[in-house]
């Protein structure tokens, strides 16, 4: 089993086609996602943290050999729901890939190495008086010592001088989704109206390549694939589901989930109102900018020195270039 963060599920599923291309894989990830036949036609499931904190039932029945979480650090909070499915995994083996075993607090240790190796670490009462309040508190070096010791034969480390020459300025990971089943409808619909208006017009080479059409209907295309309710006469009796839609609230729970600030980027102003209206419904504090934004500066501040402020959005036009986001780690 390999799970990992939603931004590089497909990343990782190109390397082990080509580093490992005998390795029959089998990822479990998206809309039309099934578990059937696993056990008799794959040798390694690949999936996202995101999946299997909704769909962990599915995997109860399993039993693996070896399970590597990367980025387990997602899994630093012991209550969440992310540090609870992958406590439940059935697996003779486990490793943790991380470049930040500790982010915040000596704690999130504890809890990756409650997942990794149960029950090696010393209950929450005795690991709090042994190490935390000794070293958090006091800077004691002798416990600092003890509990280095207690870790350093599970624990492979390269430090950031050994290869800072070869590290990249940014990591650029492309996500896949599906269209959702409203998409595909409604995107059948337009390119049905487009074969019939636009197409027919190219077809006449006595008239002059009707640009703006092409373009209206490329465009009318791309809004459908960031959300059906950006289509012109969508349906408004029932919400509609975008593949895109569940894959941006994936990627900013993991995001969160880290402690990392998000700026999120949008050409469409209907998608930044409905980002912002799921934000202000689950309380999640964020900063934005767009083209009617006055006072741009108030918010650029916000959502740099405020802690509570954890993501910020903006139009390309408005916010694309010139402003220091610094702040952030991610960028969808």
């Amino acid at each position: 089993l390999v799970v990992c963060p939603t931004s590089v599920i497909y990343h990782l599923q190109e390397l082990l086609q080509k580093f490992l291309p005998d390795i029959r894989v089998c990822t479990y990830y998206g809309i039309a996602r099934t578990l059937d036949h696993f056990d008799t036609e794959s040798d390694l499931l690949l999936t996202s943290y995101g999946i299997l904190r909704t769909g962990k039932e599915d995997l109860r029945g399993l039993g693996f050999e070896l399970a590597i979480f990367d980025e387990i650090q997602i899994a630093k909070n012991q209550h969440s729901q992310t540090h609870a499915a992958l406590s439940q995994i059935d697996a003779k083996m486990r490793l943790g890939l991380s470049g930040t075993p500790i982010e915040n607090h000596l704690r999130e240790l504890k809890s990756l190495f409650d997942l990794i190796l149960p029950g090696y670490m010393p209950p929450d009462a005795v690991f709090r008086e042994m190490f935390i309040q000794p070293i958090e508190k006091y800077k004691d070096e002798k416990q600092k010592a003890l509990l280095s010791k207690l870790v350093k034969p599970f624990i492979l480390r390269r430090k950031k001088s050994e290869v800072l020459l070869d590290l990249p300025e940014k990591i650029e990971a492309i996500s896949y989704c599906d269209l959702s089943e409203d998409q595909k409808k409604l995107y059948r619909e337009v390119a049905i109206r487009t074969r019939d208006t636009v197409y027919q017009q190219l077809q006449d080479n006595s008239k002059p390549v009707p640009y703006m059409h092409v373009f209206a209907a490329l465009t009318a295309l791309k809004r459908i694939c960031d959300h059906p309710a950006l289509a012109e006469g969508h349906e408004t009796n029932r919400p509609l589901q975008s593949g895109k839609w569940d894959l941006f609230l994936e990627l900013l729970s993991e995001a969160r989930d880290s402690g990392q600030k998000v700026v999120v980027f949008s050409q469409y102003l209907e998608m930044l109102a409905i980002i912002e209206r799921h934000l202000k419904k689950k309380g999640i504090g964020f900063a934005s900018i767009k083209g009617s934004t006055r006072d741009r500066s108030t918010q650029i501040k916000r959502f740099r020195e405020d802690p509570a402020c954890e993501v910020f959005v903006a139009s390309l036009l408005a916010a694309g270039v010139g402003i220091d986001l610094t702040v952030a780690s991610v960028v969808i």
